[in-house]
């Protein structure tokens, strides 16, 4: 048995996701490009400040997103569907699992590698468990564990923006209130 026949069940486009993701890590991690990009995220009129030209930077980050989308959608199409058709290319929810697996892979090359590998294995699973559940609930149920998993990990990021926003309020009081309740 050679090697070829043991991997044939791999597509390349996974091959070449990896090598994506090893990519983005080292331009948004190692390089002043991706410091700028970081920066201007983080806070535009500081990046500004900071001698950032935003507009080059957003422009440049755009472009960057493009080829990746670009690069992910070639291999959609001609690795495993060979055409583009309206009833077959499930457009429609790909930007949205897309932002999911950002959002649980918290923008890291790694962790949205390993949420792409959970997100792909609970669709692949959804698609085997046709047989045991009804047709048109296995799908779904795969879209409501998705769901779930999406509405914890926004929930967590939630109840720190909300924990640290009321640190702020507590150690810094609105300035109305401190100069009505000064004396005079």
């Amino acid at each position: 048995m050679c090697i070829r026949d043991s991997i044939q069940g791999l597509h390349v486009g996974l091959f070449l996701a990896l090598a994506a993701a090893v990519v983005f890590s080292l331009i948004f991690r190692r390089t002043s490009f991706g410091y700028e990009v970081r920066a201007t995220g983080f806070n535009l009129e500081a990046a500004r400040a900071g001698g950032i030209n935003v507009k080059r930077t957003l422009i440049l980050t755009l472009a960057t997103s493009a080829i990746f989308a670009g690069l992910a959608g070639a291999i959609e199409v001609l690795g495993v569907r060979y055409r583009i058709s309206s009833n077959t290319f499930g457009v429609e929810q790909i930007g949205f699992i897309g932002i999911a697996v950002a959002l649980l892979g918290r923008n890291t090359a790694i962790g949205s590698v390993l949420a792409a590998f959970l997100f792909g294995a609970l669709r692949s699973g959804s698609q085997q468990l046709q047989g045991a559940f009804a047709a048109d609930l296995a799908v779904p149920l795969s879209d409501i564990v998705q769901g779930v998993i999406v509405l914890m990990v926004s929930g967590d990021l939630l109840i720190r923006w909300l924990s640290e926003r009321r640190k702020h309020r507590h150690h810094h009081p609105p300035v109305a209130a401190a100069t009505a309740e000064s004396p005079k």
